[in-house]
């Protein structure tokens, strides 16, 4: 058995699996899909915080402020880390001056970090030995995203394997729901099939140039990363939510 084993070879997985491989433990890392990288793999590559601290959590007033603080405070070095591993940097700014990060080749962070992943192979039950759960979400799940999110039919813009295994273990195991499950990171896209190689290139940012409408209802996104604008339509599909205005950034 081993000392740790980790659900997911996305960003989060690789990273914890790097971390705990570095204080000398034996690692098993179970990645349910084809491929390790998640869907950072298909990503911009931009990894950033917040330039202002009091920009986080204005943008974000219902996130854990503890949590905040230790992204605000660590990510730079996390990326030097990062960089250290053999991750290859595209670019040293996000191009958004309220932001600060790096742009990296996605295919760079797997070649560094993924290391021994089982493809294939889900985690169905946890074992008896510590886990880290990192699989995802549920954006591949429409009962989940009924359930939670919204009844209106969302385009898939994540991995296909995304489907809650990892929130089912964890509820499982004794865990409870925390507040924001409502809340999605997503992005207005053409109404037509789409390939991972173009998540990014078929996001419409536009919401920042008018108002979206709905009848009387009317919606100005105040979010320079438009998610809030995302969130107003879905709105529209779900009786008894208004969830519109808020950030959904992390």
């Amino acid at each position: 058995m081993p000392d740790l084993v980790v659900a997911g070879a996305g960003m989060a997985g690789l990273a914890a699996a790097a971390e705990a491989r570095a204080r000398g433990a034996e690692v098993l890392v179970l990645e349910k899909g084809d491929v390790a990288g998640g869907a950072m793999r298909w990503s911009s590559g931009v990894i950033w915080r917040h330039a202002e601290w009091e920009a986080f959590r204005r943008e974000c007033p219902g996130g854990d402020e503890a949590l905040q603080r230790a992204l605000f405070e660590r990510l730079d070095g996390d990326l030097d880390w990062l960089e250290a591993q053999g991750a290859r940097v595209l670019e040293r700014t996000t191009g958004n001056p309220r932001t600060v990060g790096r742009r990296f080749d996605t295919g760079s962070i797997v070649a560094a970090l993924a290391r021994d992943v089982h493809a294939g192979e889900p985690l169905r039950e946890l074992p008896d030995a510590p886990v880290v759960l990192a699989t995802g979400g549920f954006a591949a799940s429409p009962e989940l995203l009924r359930e939670h999110v919204t009844a209106a039919p969302l385009l898939l813009r994540s991995t296909p394997w995304s489907t809650g295994d990892g929130l089912r273990l964890g509820l499982e195991a004794g865990g409870v729901l925390s507040a924001g499950l409502d809340e999605i990171y997503g992005r207005a896209m053409p109404d037509a099939p789409l390939a991972r190689e173009r998540w990014i290139t078929d996001a419409q940012l536009y919401a920042r140039h008018g108002e979206l409408r709905d009848g009387e209802d009317a919606f100005v996104a105040t979010t320079w990363s438009e998610i809030d604008a995302v969130q107003f339509p879905l709105d529209r599909h779900t009786e008894g939510r208004r969830i519109g205005r808020r950030s959904n950034a992390p």
